[in-house]
């Protein structure tokens, strides 16, 4: 998959072999940027009070299950509209287009491309919604 990618993104690239060093380095330096970002951001004043209060539950998890069930019966069902788009959806048009005689690499490449315009409009979108004002999404 690395190979087709840099065949698409630099002619030339498959010839020679995928050099894969400063990749654990740039991970490392990835890791850390989020890190540093985490620590600086504060907590919310509601977990803050929680955890002065050390009100903790030994089964986060069961506990969240039996106080909102229908609530996280939405996000595995929303969640799961999106993970249908990105594994089946994504996967399958590069086999159905490289079935069809497209190049695997042009294949690759328009994937990658409306990856990009994806998530370049989620945020524009999002900055629309809060200008418009938010609707709720289920019904107490």
């Amino acid at each position: 998959m690395v190979g087709d990618t840099d065949a698409a993104l630099w002619p030339g690239a498959s010839d020679r072999p995928v050099d894969h060093a400063g990749a654990g380095e740039a991970s490392f330096v990835v890791v850390g940027i989020g890190l540093l970002i985490r620590l600086r951001v504060p907590e919310s004043p509601v977990f803050a009070e929680l955890k002065e209060a050390r009100a903790r539950t030994k089964v986060p998890a069961l506990t969240m299950i039996k106080a909102m069930p229908k609530r996280l019966l939405l996000v595995m069902v929303a969640n799961g509209v999106l993970a249908f788009n990105i594994y089946l959806v994504q996967t399958y048009s590069l086999s159905y287009l490289a079935g069809k005689g497209v190049a695997k690499s042009s294949a690759l490449v328009a994937v990658l491309v409306g990856c990009a315009v994806g998530a370049a409009v989620i945020p524009v979108l999002g900055k629309a919604s809060d200008r418009s004002g938010r609707r709720p999404v289920t019904s107490r």
